[in-house]
C-alpha cells in the first residue's frame, strides 16, 4: 500500500507506505448506479509515515537522530527523584540512567519519552514510554544503518529480557534528518501479553547494580556465539510467559534445554558415536543378526527393530548434557536432576510423560510447579555459563535460592509423582 499527501504547490508533504497489509474486510458502497466507493480495512505488518519538511537545506553535516520505541523493562528504565514544594512546584532530578555502546558510532541512551493527548471527554492525559535514543552522523532516513542499528538493539533487548525475566521488544521508531521526519511502526512482532505487569525486583535474574557490567560482558560473548540465530530463538523460549499453563511452560523450557544441548553437540561433534562409514558396516552386521535370529519369530518385529538401527549411532541426550556441564563447569548438583532418577522422577521423565499425553494427578500439582522452577534455574545457569557470567552473581546462585520454597522443599514432592 502506497499513498501521498501534497500541498497546494503540488509538493509532497507526506508519504505512507506499507509493504504488507492483512485484510479480512473488502466492501463497496453504492451511491448511485454509476458511483461506487470500494474500500477495505487493513492491518499493516509494517507502516512507514514520512513527513517531508520542504524547507531550505543549510550546508551542515548530515545527521540522523531517532528513538526506538520499546516495551517496558525495569532494568533499562531510567529512575527519577521528585521533590514537592509547598508552593506546588515539583522538581524532577535524574537518579539513574542506562546507556549501552555498541561501537564507536552507535550508542543507545534509554530514556522516558513523554507524550500527551486529549481523551474522549477532553481531559489532557500524559504518559511516558521507554525509548532508546540514538544518533548516526553522516546518515539520513534513507540509510540502511538504521535497520542495522535495530538488529543490534534487538539483541540488547533480548539479553535485557533474559536479565529481567520479562519480554521486551521494539515496536518501531521515529527519526529526523535535514529533509524528513519518519515514523516507522513494526507490527510483525509478538507484543508481550504482560506488557503492563510490574516486575518485582525479586523476580529479576540479574541485580540492578550488576546489570551494566552484565550487559558489557555478555553482549560480546553473545555476538561471537557460533550459532547466534539459533541461540536467539533459544533465549526467547527461556523468558517466562505468565499467560501459559504449567504444562506448556515446562515443555517450552525443556525445548530450550534441548536446543542448547543440540548447539553444543554440533560444536563439539557429539551428535554421533561412530563415523558414518564405520557405523554403516556395524549396521549391516546387526541387521544380519536380526534377520537370522531364531529368537525373533515374528517378521513384523524384525522389520520394526531394523527401523530403529539408525538411533544406535546417536549419542544419548544424557551423555551430551553431561559433556556440556563438564565443558562449561556448570554445577547443578543442588537442583532437581535432569536425567538421573536415583532420587525419584527426573525432569526428563516428567517432560516425556507430558508430551506423550500422560496425566499427572492433583497431588502432584505442587511438585510440577517446583519441577518447572528447577528446570528454569537449570537452563539459566547453562545460559549464564555460555555468556561468561558467574551464576553466583545472579538469582540462581545457591546462596539466593536457599530461601525459595521450590528449592527447599522439592524432595518432599517426589513421592507425589509415583
Amino acid at each position: 500500500m502506497k499513498g501521498k499527501v501534497t500541498n497546494h504547490q503540488r509538493k509532497t508533504e507526506k508519504t505512507i507506505v506499507s509493504n504488507l497489509v492483512y485484510s479480512n474486510t473488502f466492501e463497496t458502497k453504492y451511491h448511485s448506479h454509476n458511483l461506487t466507493e470500494p474500500y477495505f480495512i487493513g492491518e499493516p505488518a509494517d507502516l512507514t509515515i514520512t513527513h517531508h519538511l520542504n524547507h531550505p537545506i543549510t550546508k551542515t553535516e548530515s545527521k540522523l537522530d531517532g528513538r526506538f520505541w520499546i516495551t517496558p523493562n525495569d532494568l533499562l528504565q531510567p529512575a527519577f527523584i521528585s521533590e514537592h514544594s509547598y508552593t506546588g512546584e515539583v522538581k524532577i532530578t535524574p537518579a539513574r540512567s542506562f546507556e549501552f555502546r555498541i561501537n564507536s558510532k552507535l550508542l543507545f541512551k534509554f530514556e522516558n519519552y513523554h507524550k500527551n493527548y486529549k481523551n474522549d471527554i477532553g481531559d489532557n492525559v500524559s504518559f511516558y514510554e521507554l525509548v532508546a535514543a540514538f544518533e548516526l552522523k553522516g546518515k539520513t532516513n534513507k540509510s540502511k544503518q538504521i535497520l542495522r542499528a535495530l538488529e543490534k538493539l534487538d539483541d540488547v533487548l533480548l539479553l535485557a529480557s533474559f536479565a529481567a525475566r520479562k519480554k521486551c521488544v521494539c515496536l518501531g521508531w521515529n527519526s529526523f534528518d535535514s529533509k524528513t521526519y519518519v515514523k516507522k511502526y513494526l507490527r510483525n512482532r509478538t507484543i508481550p501479553k504482560d506488557i503492563n505487569r510490574k516486575n518485582n525486583r525479586e523476580n529479576w535474574l540479574i541485580d540492578l547494580s550488576d546489570f551494566p557490567e552484565f550487559m558489557e560482558t555478555v553482549f560480546k560473548k553473545f555476538q561471537k556465539y557460533s550459532e547466534v540465530d539459533a541461540f536467539r530463538r533459544t533465549m526467547n523460549f527461556i523468558v517466562p510467559s505468565y499467560e501459559d499453563t504449567i504444562d506448556n511452560n515446562f515443555v517450552s523450557l525443556y525445548s530450550a534445554l534441548e536446543m542448547i544441548v543440540l548447539h553444543f553437540r554440533r560444536q563439539k561433534q557429539l551428535e554421533f558415536i561412530l563415523p558414518s562409514k564405520q557405523f554403516e558396516k556395524v549396521r549391516k552386521q546387526i541387521k544380519t543378526i536380526i534377520e537370522n535370529s531364531t529368537l525373533i519369530e515374528d517378521d513384523l518385529s524384525k522389520i520394526e527393530m531394523k527401523k530403529k538401527l539408525s538411533e544406535l549411532n546417536r549419542l544419548s541426550f544424557a551423555s551430551a548434557f553431561d559433556e556440556f556441564c563438564k565443558f562449561y563447569s556448570v554445577d547443578l548438583s543442588d537442583l532437581w536432576s535432569v536425567n538421573s532418577n536415583n532420587d525419584g522422577i527426573s525432569l526428563s521423565q516428567i517432560r516425556n510423560k507430558l508430551v506423550h499425553g500422560e496425566h499427572f494427578s492433583q497431588k502432584s500439582s505442587i511438585g510440577l510447579i517446583y519441577a518447572r522452577e528447577h528446570l528454569r534455574w537449570t537452563i539459566e545457569r547453562m545460559v549464564l555459563a555460555i555468556l561468561g557470567w558467574s551464576a553466583e552473581r545472579s538469582k540462581v546462585s545457591r546462596n539466593y535460592l536457599r530461601i525459595m520454597n521450590p528449592y527447599k522443599n522439592w524432595r518432599k514432592e517426589l513421592d507425589n509423582f509415583k
